[in-house]
C-alpha cells in the first residue's frame, strides 16, 4: 500500500536539505523514505544503526529550515535519541542529503 503521510508522527523538526552529494534541494513529494543517523557532522554517531525515517514534509519553511513530522520504521531504536534539540543527518543510501533537528516529540516511545 502506498503511503503519502505518516498517520501518528512521533515528532516534529526541522530539516536543511544540503547542496552536497545526490540530491540538490528538498525531494520531490509529501513523503520522503530515506535513513537516518543521531548527531550531525563530528558529533555523528557512526557506530549507531542506520535507522529508516519518515519525513512528512508540511510545506512551511523558514530560516531554520523545512518544518516535518517525524516516523521511524522501528520507533523504540530512535527513543533515546528523541528529545527537543537533538540533531540527526538524514541519507540517501551512503551520502548524507540534510541536517535534521527535533524540535517537539509527540509521543514517547519507550
Amino acid at each position: 500500500m502506498y503511503r503519502n503521510r505518516i498517520d501518528n508522527p512521533i515528532a516534529t523538526g526541522r530539516v536543511q536539505w544540503t547542496s552536497g552529494g545526490r540530491r540538490l534541494g528538498a525531494p520531490t513529494g509529501g513523503l520522503y523514505l530515506p535513513t537516518a543517523l543521531p548527531g550531525i557532522g563530528p558529533n555523528i554517531r557512526l557506530r549507531a544503526v542506520l535507522l529508516s525515517i519518515y519525513l512528512e514534509r508540511t510545506g512551511q519553511i523558514s530560516d531554520e529550515g523545512e518544518l516535518v513530522q517525524i516516523g521511524f520504521l522501528v520507533p523504540t531504536l530512535a527513543a533515546p535519541h528523541l528529545y527537543p534539540g537533538a540533531e540527526w543527518t538524514v541519507f540517501e543510501g551512503p551520502r548524507p542529503v540534510a541536517e535534521l533537528s527535533i524540535k517537539a516529540v509527540l509521543i514517547k516511545t519507550s
